[in-house]
């Protein structure tokens, strides 16, 4: 909780301490959460043909639903920081409840309050955490002001001394300024509101173009990379040598002509190929693995070092 928030908390309880008693006090502190409060003005049937408005107040109230959630989630208190706004509203009902004109007047504030605030509960969803603490943490101290002056008017109006009811009309007029202090500061954080959202949705697109760029830098990426990877050619030489039965494919090398005239030419100059054909499956791959460890072995024991180069070509394979 913002020491702003623990401020005004404090400030209300010092402020009920002075015009309350121990009981009253005790009756606002009762743990209240929004439902109680809808409970509690539910139970005024009698006077709500009275105040046209007030048959609202049920409906309209759970619009703060979603405020008293992140008001208890981010003010960790006792009594609970939500609690002391709606514990407030209780006692000031249950002082007005028999006279309709005050009933009424109560009703229309708070209900007002609802619909404000709902307007900016119904899209806290779409705002970080840390957007929706600030917003809460800014409604929070006014919200509660405000209800702290109801509670010391209607007290005043309550005690019936000449004196404390020169006090609440003197009064009169100031509540009705406070509450429309409340609602510029529910107004303000409809525009924060505003902005935040505004200021998310530019993040969000930004982020997404960040990783749509990421995304097709490592797809040219990829695409670079399958182009440069030399394919693994000695997988087919492995796969033939495999194959291959002990005692085949040495034939060839009897073959003077064909084949060790071709391997072993009469100078370095020479260039000479050797052409092996046949039909498929015939044995081509693994005869020509085994004259590729043929022409590996004569060449380690050759007093000149060569080089041997082979490659596969695979009709199955693309890259190959």
């Amino acid at each position: 909780m913002s020491i702003v928030e623990k401020y005004a908390f404090h400030r209300a309880e010092q402020i009920y301490e002075r015009y309350l008693t121990a009981e009253e006090r005790a009756r606002i502190q009762i743990p209240t959460s929004l439902a109680d409060l809808v409970d509690k003005a539910a139970q005024f049937s009698n006077y709500r043909a009275e105040s046209p408005r007030f048959m609202m107040f049920s409906q309209q109230a759970m619009a703060l639903e979603a405020l008293e959630k992140l008001i208890e989630g981010a003010c960790e208190m006792s009594p609970k920081a939500g609690g002391l706004i709606w514990g407030s509203v209780a006692f000031i009902l249950e002082m007005v409840k028999e006279d309709a004109t005050r009933l009424e007047k109560v009703t229309e504030f708070f209900l007002d309050m609802a619909e404000k605030v709902g307007k900016i509960s119904f899209h806290l969803n779409e705002l970080p955490i840390s957007s929706v603490l600030d917003i809460c943490c800014a409604l929070y101290p006014a919200i509660v002001d405000f209800w702290l002056k109801a509670v010391k008017y209607y007290k005043l109006l309550k005690s019936g001394g000449i004196r404390d009811r020169i006090g609440a009309v003197a009064q009169f007029n100031y509540l009705d300024k406070k509450y429309q202090i409340l609602a510029s500061a529910i107004n303000d954080q409809r525009s924060a509101l505003k902005r935040a959202k505004a200021e998310h949705r530019a993040a969000e697109v930004e982020s997404d173009r960040v990783q749509s760029k990421l995304y097709q830098q490592s797809a040219r990426h990829r695409e670079l990379k399958d182009r440069l990877d030399a394919p693994n050619y000695k997988q087919e030489y492995d796969t033939a040598a495999e194959l291959r039965y002990e005692g085949t494919c040495e034939w060839i090398a009897a073959r003077k002509q064909l084949y060790i005239d071709w391997r072993t030419p009469a100078s370095s100059e020479s260039i000479r190929f050797l052409f092996i054909h046949g039909i498929p499956g015939a044995g081509k791959t693994v005869l020509s693995s085994w004259i590729i460890n043929d022409i590996r072995s004569t060449q380690s024991d050759a007093t000149t070092e060569q080089l041997v180069l082979y490659y596969y070509f695979k009709d199955t394979d693309p890259k190959k």
